[in-house]
């Protein structure tokens, strides 16, 4: 009798999102208590910055600044929008957006 194992995957996968310029999607979905990872490759803005207009659906403690990823635990249900700051390391930033992020059940 041969036994088959079901591989184990998390119930909140984390959702990839890239924040270079020029290549972040218009919207996200992911279902409440999910975890959104932008990430960032550019070597023109080693520094970015998430910013939400209006509400937030960030955890309290999640840093919205980073170099390589930002890691935003989405605590509640709604669609928020965002503007990406790219940040050189000299010269002026650059703002990207409106962006979305959707948190609904059965997303």
């Amino acid at each position: 009798m041969s036994s088959v194992k079901t591989p184990v995957v998390p119930a909140l996968a984390v959702r990839t999102v890239v924040a270079n310029p020029g290549a972040t999607p218009a919207e996200v979905a992911l279902p409440p208590g999910g975890i959104l990872e932008f990430t960032n490759h550019s070597p023109n803005f080693p520094t970015f910055e998430i910013q939400f207009v209006g509400p937030s659906p960030a955890s309290p403690g999640d840093v919205l600044t980073g170099t390589t990823n930002v890691i935003v635990h989405v605590a509640t249900t709604g669609t928020f929008h965002y503007k990406i700051r790219h940040i050189p390391p000299q010269g002026p930033d650059k703002v990207s957006g409106t962006f979305a992020v959707r948190s609904c059940i059965g997303c």
